[in-house]
């Protein structure tokens, strides 16, 4: 594999392109993508933090984190398939926790799929804990909300 950059995705620097390729690692990713349009719209929006981890001008995974007052709650994390297991959603989620914390946030709040114990495990080693459960949020599926700790303030 080449060298991966983890870049911030800021709406004046967004490309067709890694916007297309952003869309792309969401369909693969998610039962319920978001469009393109709804991807921009999201980046466009105020307090809203997205970061790419890009191989060369090819978005392989990406992460938006949206924040208000002193905190923020991830909103998307993914990572292309052929990709996944290279430490690639590790470097985008160890980059966005820095960013926050530079920003004195607080504390981050994430939602993941009671069953998707891969992205459990990553989460609980980077820091998260379990604080609760919400049922049937994805359906017939439970919700285990995570948080973690950035800045004792």
């Amino acid at each position: 594999w080449s060298i991966i950059k983890i870049i911030r995705i800021q709406f004046e620097t967004l490309t067709a392109e890694l916007l297309r390729n952003i869309a792309e690692i969401e369909a693969e990713s998610f039962q319920k993508p978001w469009s393109e349009a709804m991807l921009e719209d999201e980046i466009r929006s105020e307090g809203t933090r997205c970061f790419a981890a890009a191989e060369g001008k090819t978005a392989v995974g990406y992460c938006c984190v949206q924040g208000v007052l002193d905190e923020a709650e991830l909103l998307r994390i993914a990572v292309r398939r052929e990709w996944r297991g290279a430490g690639i959603g590790r470097a985008l989620l160890q980059e966005m926790k820095r960013t926050l914390a530079a920003e004195h946030t607080a504390r981050l709040f994430l939602e993941v799929r009671e069953t998707n114990l891969p992205a459990r495990r990553l989460y609980q080693t980077e820091g998260f804990e379990e604080i609760a459960v919400r049922k049937n949020y994805y359906g017939t599926e439970d919700a285990v909300i995570m948080r973690c700790i950035l800045n004792d303030e």
